[in-house]
């Protein structure tokens, strides 16, 4: 077999630097690609030709070395291909990145959600939690929202963003989160209108309700049953009054028989505890007689004394005076 080769290639030399440049062309093509090998389970990431398209850990497809790193006398720069591989020549818009929230955290919380804008450029996020510059938690993310854990107590959280393309850290933001108080636990079963409840006067009407333990104060909403949501009027009162004065006629919040009564214990801004009822209202009363209209002749008043109809000193001294 090695005979017959030798034989073959003394033959044909001229063949020889062929092949030559040929395995120089192959091997500088496995030189410059070898390492942007490109996983199967990965290529439908992409919609171009692959032979020299780079793909992160993380299954993103990246600007080909051949429009990033161009021949420099039939060479590519090294340099150029290194930051290609790594992705930190990759354009991208960090002024997107900022963090969305949340604005406090509860001091009694193990974890909290956090969110930030989208870096329509990055290939990935790593988010950081941290407590008085303690690392409390590091995670990555390909969506804009994450649940990280907290500690309890009343130490500030500080959340941290990073934005990166394929191995190179891009974009970074951070906040400091203040801790709150858990909002107070009510028992609404105890709070409840009281009167009236079997009905409402077309007129001022008083309203009462049983105390809510640690309300901060009470109002009350009046509205059509047929829009309950729009209160036709309301007061609120502060501290610990438990009874308020509406005024319900039909010249003043309209002629609807039927209205909803809601009263609200409040927790400063908070609706803690509500209470609903729905009630008939009367109509209103029928108006008073006139009384400006002149007396009828001969009637007590009109001035003019009338013996014929009973009138005299005594029974009408305003007609008949006293000589």
């Amino acid at each position: 077999m090695h005979k017959r080769f030798v034989q073959f290639a003394r033959r044909n030399k001229w063949l020889l630097p062929i092949v030559l440049l040929a395995l120089v062309q192959l091997a500088c093509s496995m030189y410059v690609n070898e390492i942007y090998t490109v996983p199967v389970h990965i290529q439908l990431y992409c919609d171009t030709d692959l032979s020299d398209y780079y793909f992160g850990s993380y299954g993103a497809c990246i600007v080909s070395a051949a429009e990033t790193c161009p021949m420099i006398n039939g060479v590519r720069s090294s340099e150029c291909l290194t930051d290609w591989q790594n992705g930190s020549n990759i354009p991208i818009d960090c002024s997107t990145l900022s963090i969305i929230g949340p604005n406090a955290i509860s001091t009694e919380a193990t974890s909290a959600i956090f969110s930030w804008s989208e870096v329509t450029e990055r290939h990935y996020y790593i988010a950081r939690s941290f407590a008085n510059g303690r690392l409390l938690a590091e995670r990555p993310s390909w969506a804009t929202s994450i649940n990280l854990p907290v500690q309890t107590g009343t130490e500030p959280i500080t959340f941290e963003v990073q934005a990166y393309t394929v191995s190179s850290l891009r974009c970074s933001v951070s906040v400091t989160i203040p801790r709150v108080a858990p909002p107070p636990v009510f028992d609404c079963s105890v709070f409840r209108l009281t009167a009236p409840l079997d009905g409402l006067p077309n007129g001022m009407t008083t309203f009462y309700w049983d105390a809510l333990p640690g309300a901060t104060g009470y109002r009350v909403r009046v509205a059509d049953a047929f829009s309950p949501t729009t209160p036709l009027t309301s007061l609120s009162v502060a501290g610990d009054s438990t009874n308020v004065t509406l005024d319900l006629s039909s010249s003043l919040i309209g002629g609807s028989s039927s209205l909803v009564v809601t009263v609200e214990a409040l927790n400063g801004e908070t609706v803690a505890c509500t209470d609903s009822r729905t009630l008939t209202r009367a109509w209103p009363a029928p108006p008073p007689p006139d009384n400006t209209q002149p007396a009828p002749p001969g009637f007590c008043g009109d001035l003019v004394c009338n013996p014929e109809l009973g009138e005299n000193t005594e029974t009408c001294e305003e007609d008949c005076p006293a000589d």
